[in-house]
């Protein structure tokens, strides 16, 4: 049975798949942050309000400019799981 943590990480995973148009099952590394993945500043965008969708979470501006500028994956992670 999975837990929270892998539902949160298989979630972000499909996201990022499908906005980056990446092949199905693609594996994802959290240690990158979205822009080293190839992200220019419509997918970072367009990738934080599916986030936000998907966690009905409201990610604050200073949250949204760390995560596009630098922010690795794994942060994001940390941050939907508080």
């Amino acid at each position: 049975m999975k837990n929270d943590i892998d539902i949160i990480k298989e979630k972000i995973t499909q996201i990022i798949v499908e906005q980056l148009k990446f092949e199905p099952g693609r594996i994802i590394n959290f240690e990158q942050s979205l822009l080293e993945l190839g992200a220019d500043s419509l997918d970072l965008v367009e990738i934080v309000i599916k986030i936000e969708d998907a966690f009905k979470q409201i990610i604050s501006d200073e949250m949204m400019a760390q995560f596009c500028k630098h922010a690795k994956l794994l942060e994001i992670f940390d941050y939907l799981k508080q």
